[in-house]
C-alpha cells in the first residue's frame, strides 16, 4: 500500500491514456494498443507514469458486453 500511496497520493500530475486501433474492411479490430504518457501540462519531477489496471469491454450493436479483456 505504501508504493500505491507514493505513486497516487504524494505526487503531482496525472497520466493520459490513449487508445490506438486498426480495423479491417468489415470493421473488425486487427490491432488494438493502449499507451500511457505523463500529463504534458504539468512539468514537475513527480509527474510520472503510474501503475494502471483496468478492463476493456467489447460491445455489440445493442451495447451488450461480448467479451471483457
Amino acid at each position: 500500500m505504501v508504493k500505491w500511496t507514493d505513486q497516487w497520493l504524494k505526487t503531482a500530475g496525472c497520466s493520459e491514456i490513449s487508445l490506438n486501433y486498426q480495423t479491417d474492411s468489415e470493421g473488425r479490430f486487427t490491432k488494438f494498443t493502449i499507451a500511457q504518457s505523463p500529463f504534458n501540462k504539468v512539468n514537475t519531477p513527480e509527474n510520472r507514469l503510474r501503475l494502471q489496471k483496468f478492463e476493456i469491454a467489447l460491445l455489440d450493436e445493442e451495447m451488450h458486453v461480448i467479451k471483457t479483456v
